[in-house]
């Protein structure tokens, strides 16, 4: 009765030790040996139950914030499934439009575009997080050019808060031989490349005796997190047709047509689940934008060798 007592009232918990330890302090000084006895025991067995209670209360404010964290986790999980669909759907059906268009480059730029803000919002209302989205595409076949010291991108798609100013640099072709995500993912073929937080990215590579490359340098006013992944598909998948057509080299693991990047102004704990499930549902995104692109090249392609 009494340990209930002091569950369910936190002033009857305060009330009684503050009176216990003032009766303590008097029978001290007017040195009461009896009184201090019995109100030396009160005060251990009260500090005991009440110490029980807050271990008890602390212990099943864990449970209940990691069954919570799991309830969240496992709404997420469905939440992501259900939207990676649509987002395909969404993408899809605005693609098609582009085959009745006479200015095939500018009209596939605002489809990217779109497909960028598209992105953008799923981010927004599944994760209740903010990412800026861009499309980068490489400016060389590199399939045919294996150099990849001579490979660059360029932005032909973008979805940011701070569109103006970060749309300075979209018309620059810029070397992939300067950007720390893309060497990464061609020379590992990782399937992603993630920064929770890019200052400890920047030091870790300092602490190895290398450097954090990226060719905006004042990348650091746009972005304290980041996600990279690649428009690719394995050269394996391709049909004997496309092979023909792209002139690719079956050895080699991948043909690349761009990158898929998203960056936040947020940083990120390196063990954030929310993250690593944000970076599992951009993944393949960057697959099914591949084949979009993929289907114009092809076109461009079939089309040069009819005019030729």
């Amino acid at each position: 009765m009494f340990l209930k007592k002091v569950v369910n009232s936190p002033w009857f918990a305060v009330s009684s030790f503050v009176i216990s330890l003032v009766g303590l302090i008097v029978s001290i000084v007017q040195n009461n040996i009896v009184l201090q006895i019995i109100l030396s025991v009160f005060f251990v067995s009260y500090l005991i139950v009440v110490s029980t209670v807050i271990i008890n209360r602390f212990l099943n404010i864990n449970k209940i914030q990691s069954k919570l964290e799991k309830q969240y986790l496992q709404r997420l999980d469905s939440d992501i499934a259900f939207v990676s669909q649509l987002i395909k759907d969404e993408i899809s059906s605005v693609s098609v439009l582009r085959k009745s268009s006479k200015d095939e480059d500018n009209f596939f730029s605002s489809i990217m575009k779109n497909n960028c803000e598209i992105i953008q919002k799923a981010i927004r209302e599944v994760f209740s997080l903010k990412f800026d989205v861009c499309v980068k595409s490489m400016c060389v076949d590199t399939v045919v050019d294996s150099d990849v010291s001579t490979w660059k991108t360029l932005t032909i798609a973008r979805a940011s808060e701070n569109y103006t100013k970060r749309i300075k640099h979209d018309d620059d072709r810029q070397a992939i031989s300067n950007n720390t995500s893309f060497l990464s993912i061609i020379a590992k073929n990782n399937d992603s490349w993630a920064a929770y937080n890019i200052k400890e990215i920047i030091n870790s590579l300092k602490e190895i005796g290398e450097e954090y490359k990226n060719p905006d340098k004042d990348y650091e006013n746009y972005y304290k997190s980041t996600i990279v992944v690649p428009i690719r598909k394995k050269a394996k998948d391709f049909s004997n047709q496309e092979i023909k057509d792209l002139k690719i080299d079956e050895s080699c693991s991948y043909h690349y047509l761009g990158f898929l990047c998203i960056d936040s102004m947020q940083i990120f704990d390196k063990n954030d689940e929310t993250f690593k499930r944000l970076i599992n549902f951009i993944i393949p995104i960057g697959e099914f934008l591949y084949n979009l692109y993929f289907e114009k090249l092809l076109n461009e392609i079939r089309t040069n060798q009819l005019a030729s």
